[in-house]
This record gives structure tokens, C-alpha cells and sequence, in this order.
């Protein structure tokens, strides 16, 4: 008898609970030489991609290439920063439809594929993925930099004499 009252408690509960709320959420993701994840976005909320280190074209030190395969996805990144954020517009006349594309990320020398999935699932989604470097990884970014830094100050330094 107990047993089904708590089932009855349950399912009451169940019938009464709160929808899904849209708060924020972060996953954190280690960098690996070629990194490939799955994320899903809630068309109008969108995702924040964090990297480890400024995101720049025109930097030689951390060159930056950014791919979408699906233009109902949308990037939008301002430059000097070390994020980007991908959105899905806003869907018309009620039911949205699935979206799949993938986004290739260059940095650094990582190669990122992420699988982009467009949901309405609220608690599927995350407003941030933030990508980490393990300690080997942050150590060898580092020894890169100098060792690129190294070499343009000689170059400088041949061409001005």
C-alpha cells in the first residue's frame, strides 16, 4: 500500500513540476591535438565557445580558421577576444525544425570538430563550452610562443643590420 501511494505521490508530482528553465550552464572541454564533441543549441539562447588563448586571424603565434557547414547556424565573433558565440535564429510558426551542421575550429594547431544539433530540449543545451589545456599542452603552447617569438626578433634583428 505504501509503495503505491509514493507511486501516486510520484507521478503528482511529476504532473505539477516546473518546465525547464534556460540558466546558464558551462562544460568544460580539454583540448587534445584534434578534439571533436557534440553540442546542442536552443534556437534564440545560442552557445559561447571560451578558448585558452585570444582568437586572430592575423596572429602567427595562434592562427585562427572558423568553419560552419550549415548557414542556419551563425557565428558571431569580435576580434581580440578568446570566444565566439554560434546561434540558431529564432523559428517561425511554432514547431522548429532539426538542424545539423558542423563547426571546424583551427587554433593554435588543435583541430576542433564540433557536431552542431539544433534541440528545444532546455536541459540539453549549454551557454557555454569552455576548452582547457591540460598541463603538458599549456606548457608546450607556451614553449611554441617563444620559441615563434624567438625567431621574428633574429629575423628583425638580420633585416635591421
Amino acid at each position: 500500500m505504501n509503495a503505491i501511494r509514493l507511486l501516486f505521490v510520484l507521478l503528482l508530482s511529476a504532473a505539477f513540476c516546473l518546465p525547464a528553465q534556460a540558466a546558464p550552464k558551462n562544460r568544460n572541454v580539454v583540448l587534445a591535438k584534434h578534439t571533436t564533441i557534440t553540442v546542442e543549441i536552443v534556437p534564440d539562447l545560442g552557445t559561447r565557445f571560451i578558448f585558452p588563448f585570444v582568437l586572430d586571424e592575423q596572429d602567427e603565434y595562434v592562427p585562427f580558421t572558423l568553419n560552419i557547414t550549415n548557414p542556419k547556424f551563425v557565428s558571431k565573433r569580435e576580434p581580440g577576444r578568446n570566444s565566439f558565440v554560434v546561434t540558431i535564429p529564432p523559428q517561425e510558426g511554432g514547431r522548429a525544425p532539426q538542424y545539423y551542421g558542423n563547426l571546424f575550429v583551427t587554433v593554435a594547431g588543435y583541430a576542433i570538430t564540433v557536431e552542431l544539433r539544433s534541440t528545444t530540449d532546455l536541459t540539453k543545451h549549454y551557454s557555454d563550452v569552455t576548452f582547457e589545456l591540460g598541463n603538458a599542452e599549456r606548457e608546450n603552447l607556451i614553449q611554441k610562443g617563444i620559441a615563434q617569438r624567438t625567431k621574428t626578433l633574429e629575423a628583425e634583428y638580420k633585416k635591421k643590420f
